[in-house]
């Protein structure tokens, strides 16, 4: 009787399993809250495959809709499967085709709406759908499901998708080797004594090569890079249409005009081409106004851009707008013009330098060319004989007599690092677009 009472007493006085127990109810709110996270990773994971697969579903669908517009177009027609409701029939079921093939929308989706509409050049496609994702841990707190939804939205121009023959005549003349940035002049003024690079075969290790193996960049560095960038806009836009409906061209121009690539629709041998974009190895002056002359020579009228054989023709220009014939002799440049040196000899009463003339480019215009014009600014180095002579007289011209060459709205000052590649982008965008405006008039 002594020991069975002791034994009571020694369990009822011994706490130490209480510890396990209140461990093991503790636990139980902890695996909850871990199981439950899990579920909500697993449906945050699910709403991103689910946002991916419906910007897809979108893409597809504002895709089909233009494409079969800009076929309709062509065709001449606006009835049958041609007439707007169709249209947005055939998108609507491309863009649907993609969300109900998938597994996971398959097993898990619960509604989906798909809305195509066209907003005067451009189509617009609206996904939005719900979904509902299994439970596993966070059924002990009484949920069976967790709701997945989302909305995603996705546009395209029909000016995408018309043709395009892009002729770019680009300025590699001596004034191009200005430094890129005003950083990059101070450097080329500390390094050199001088603001401008020059690739001629006698100065070229001290005013090219120096400079570039201190990272010092020049102009005609920014407008390669501007010209790279815009090739690949345009291979992204055949890419997405799938379809070569973009061709383009590039010449490079000083005295006389040099073709980098003739016009393709191998936008790749474009862009490998333009990599060659760089100074003259002799410095024979700039004639850009015989250069846009010799460009109208070769591009013939331009098109509504409906079809392959009737393209809509685009010429780009990238120029600082000033004409000079010092070492050639050329003095076809228009007043007011530049003035002599003073340590000039005397034989030399010309200065032979002037802005860019105006109607240069009328012959363009008048085969509804898209003349797109790309001003990089004349550094003005005021106080410096050189400028105050041979720039000054006519110096206010330059931008003026450019801009009258351009199409009207197509007109761009590049005076900021980077402002090329911007110009030339905006300018591109902006001919797809009013292309397409043009045919829904």
């Amino acid at each position: 009787m002594g020991a069975t009472a002791s034994t009571r007493a020694g369990f009822s006085s011994n706490e130490s399993g209480s510890v396990a127990v209140i461990f093991g109810l503790a636990m139980i709110p902890i695996f909850v809250m871990m199981g439950s996270a899990l579920d909500y990773t697993r449906a945050a994971t699910m709403r991103t495959r689910l946002n991916r697969l419906s910007d897809r579903a979108a893409l597809a669908a504002v895709k089909a809709a233009a494409q079969k517009e800009a076929d309709c177009v062509l065709a001449k027609s606006s009835t049958g499967d041609c007439s707007l409701s169709q249209i947005q029939t055939l998108g609507e079921a491309a863009g649907a085709q993609y969300i109900l093939a998938d597994m996971a929308f398959q097993n898990y989706g619960t509604a989906k709406t798909l809305t195509l509409a066209k907003n005067d050049t451009s189509w617009s496609a609206t996904v939005n759908y719900t979904a509902e994702m299994p439970a596993a841990m966070t059924k002990l707190m009484g949920f069976n499901s967790i709701p997945v939804k989302g909305s995603v939205t996705s546009n395209i121009s029909m000016g995408s998708q018309l043709y395009l023959n892009v002729r770019m005549l680009l300025d590699n003349s001596m004034s191009m080797g200005i430094g890129a940035t005003s950083d990059d002049i101070t450097r080329m003024q500390a390094l050199t004594g001088c603001a401008f690079g020059c690739h001629t075969t006698s100065y070229a290790t001290t005013y090219y090569k120096a400079p570039k193996a201190q990272g010092i960049r020049f102009r005609i560095d920014d407008l390669r890079d501007a010209t790279t960038a815009l090739v690949a806009t345009a291979k992204t836009v055949t890419a997405s249409n799938a379809r070569n409906h973009i061709k383009m061209a590039a010449y490079s121009f000083d005295h006389t005009t040099d073709p980098l690539v003739a016009l393709t629709s191998d936008l790749t041998a474009v862009g490998s081409a333009v990599q060659a974009l760089d100074l003259p190895t002799a410095d024979d002056g700039t004639q850009a106004a015989d250069a846009i002359a010799w460009l109208a020579s070769q591009t013939p009228n331009s098109g509504d851009g409906l079809a392959p054989d009737r393209p809509q023709e685009v010429a780009f220009l990238v120029t600082d707008g000033v004409e000079d014939g010092i070492y050639t002799g050329w003095n076809g440049m228009s007043a007011p013009t530049g003035l002599p040196l003073s340590w000039w000899s005397p034989s030399l009463t010309k200065a032979n330098t002037g802005a860019f003339p105006v109607g240069s480019c009328d012959a363009l215009k008048q085969k509804d060319v898209i003349v797109a014009v790309v001003y990089t600014t004349y550094v003005p180095f005021v106080g410096t004989e050189q400028y105050d002579k041979l720039i000054g007289p006519f110096a206010s011209n330059i931008e003026p007599n450019l801009q009258s060459c351009a199409t009207n709205g197509y007109f761009y000052v590049a005076s900021q690092p980077g402002d090329i590649q911007k110009g030339m982008q905006q300018l591109f965008n902006k001919a797809m677009a009013a292309t397409a405006l043009r045919l829904t008039q």
